[in-house]
């Protein structure tokens, strides 16, 4: 092993949350000295729990100004209870409803799937429901909001065609890409405050291809066709300059349940000419993309092959992989120092869901 590969754990008082955390050395060493061996280094670290309750937690994003927003039911037993947007402080202090305002228009207004925006808001999916018995039963539209609820602004005018998942947005916050859809048949989207646009781009080779702007994708009972592919998890890096998605050409061919079992390549493409390059292929279990903040590395929780499941951070320029931690964490964002990255971690324990949000630490 080559001296650059050597390194020694040992404390440091910097304590930006809270806690004593091993000092790493800085990552792009640690990917090198990983590309040389047969499987990846651990490191070894593990992420810590905030001190919150578990709970039914799901879609959590870090904000540039340092807050935690997430989605949280905390009654997933009561009927007729709406998921809602929470916010905490990364040492789990300050964990508080979103006050939100309901929309006097709606007979419920439910807020879904936060995201971060580059200005310190977020932004999120809003459900206008009708009163039972109506049709259509609900409008949806995107939203955002700063951590106090104090103001919103509206991102993409109801009523949507689709309803959107993971959102990203460009540093001006007037075009984002969505993931929208059921695990059978998923696709993504340019949304902006006009409405939804497909984009015009082919993915996967020879017979294993179909472009997003196929019309079987939005389309409810075609979307499921076996001629199209799957995409989802859109990410638009900080600097503007790529957006990183999972695409599975081998959904191609299959159906029904059996759509679930294909595997996902990662993809960057350029916004501007929406050319494609392939950084990762045959990943199992999907997943979600977050960039660190100076945009050259992802994170994603996903099983990789010849190396098995977990955390890892992909190098966005040559695409060497490595696992920062052995659980498979859901909903990764990163911190606004790039040094941790906040998950959710649920260990499936039945019902109502007994999940946590951790933050795990990252070489530094």
């Amino acid at each position: 092993m080559s001296r650059t590969c050597c390194w020694r754990a040992s404390f440091n008082d910097e304590n930006t949350y809270g806690r004593r955390a091993l000092a790493y050395p800085p990552i792009e060493r640690v990917l090198a000295c990983s590309s040389t061996r047969a499987s990846p280094l651990v490191v070894p670290g593990s992420p810590h729990a905030l001190p919150v309750d578990r709970g039914d937690f799901f879609d959590l994003t870090w904000l540039p100004s340092g807050w935690l927003v997430v989605s949280y039911d905390p009654s997933p037993a009561k009927p007729g209870r709406t998921s809602e947007v929470w916010r905490l402080r990364p040492d789990g202090s300050s964990f508080a409803r979103i006050p939100i305002p309901s929309d006097p228009a709606c007979w419920q207004t439910e807020y879904l799937f936060p995201s971060a925006l580059q200005d310190g808001r977020f932004a999120v999916t809003k459900h206008c429901a009708a009163p039972p018995g109506t049709v259509p039963d609900a409008q949806i539209s995107v939203v955002s909001s700063d951590v106090e609820g104090a103001s919103t602004e509206t991102l993409a005018q109801p009523p949507l065609s689709i309803n959107p998942g993971t959102k990203s947005w460009n540093q001006a916050a007037n075009r984002g890409i969505v993931d929208y859809g059921s695990s059978i048949c998923e696709n993504i989207v340019w949304i902006t405050r006009a409405g939804v646009e497909t984009i015009p781009v082919t993915i996967g080779d020879g017979a294993r291809s179909w472009r997003l702007d196929d019309p079987r994708l939005s389309d409810p009972t075609q979307c499921g066709d076996p001629r199209v592919g799957r995409a989802q998890a859109p990410a638009w890096s900080g600097d503007g300059k790529m957006i990183a998605f999972l695409g599975s050409p081998e959904t191609i061919g299959l159906r029904g349940q059996q759509r679930l079992g294909a595997s996902w390549n990662l993809y960057l493409m350029d916004p501007r000419n929406l050319q494609l390059r392939r950084v990762l292929d045959g990943i199992r279990g999907g997943g979600n993309l977050t960039w660190s903040p100076d945009s050259r590395f992802l994170a994603l929780n996903s099983d990789v092959p010849g190396k098995g499941p977990g955390t890892w951070v992909v190098a966005a320029s040559d695409g060497h992989l490595q696992r920062v931690g052995k659980d498979t964490l859901s909903s990764l964002s990163f911190s606004p120092d790039g040094k941790s990255i906040a998950g959710i971690l649920d260990e499936g324990r039945g019902f109502p869901p007994q999940a946590q949000i951790v933050i795990l630490d990252l070489p530094h």
